[in-house]
């Protein structure tokens, strides 16, 4: 299984694998994101775009970021043929703009153990 914690701001997005042993976090890669002048958002599109590219394998992602940007992304994954991210989704917050890695990954990692504090995750 494979966990992600997604965070989206303005400008990147973060995507930080789980690591089950010791619910830990790393980054796996970052997506730079500079909005420009491109009419109807074509700039965003392709963005949310290599996100979800990035997140295709993944079993279950939770969302961090501003609210508007966070529900865009998800409704750009259920109407561009982003199915499996869409599955894959499993929650979506909102977190103050500067907020600190640390405090992303303990959002992510509090968010996971009570999703799966009934199951039994491999070690």
């Amino acid at each position: 299984m494979t966990s992600y914690i997604l965070w989206l701001d303005s400008e990147h997005a973060k995507i930080y694998p789980l690591v089950k042993n010791d619910g830990s976090a790393q980054e796996v890669s970052t997506r730079g994101h500079k909005p420009s002048h491109i009419p109807n958002g074509q700039d965003r599109k392709l963005f949310f775009h290599q996100v979800a590219e990035d997140l295709k394998t993944a079993s279950e992602i939770y969302i961090l970021g501003g609210k508007v940007l966070t529900h865009e992304f998800k409704h750009h994954c259920e109407n561009h043929n982003h199915k499996q991210v869409v599955k894959a989704i499993v929650g979506i917050d909102t977190i103050d703009g500067h907020a600190k890695e640390g405090d992303v990954i303990g959002k992510g990692h509090e968010f996971y153990k009570k999703l799966h504090q009934f199951t039994k995750l491999p070690v």
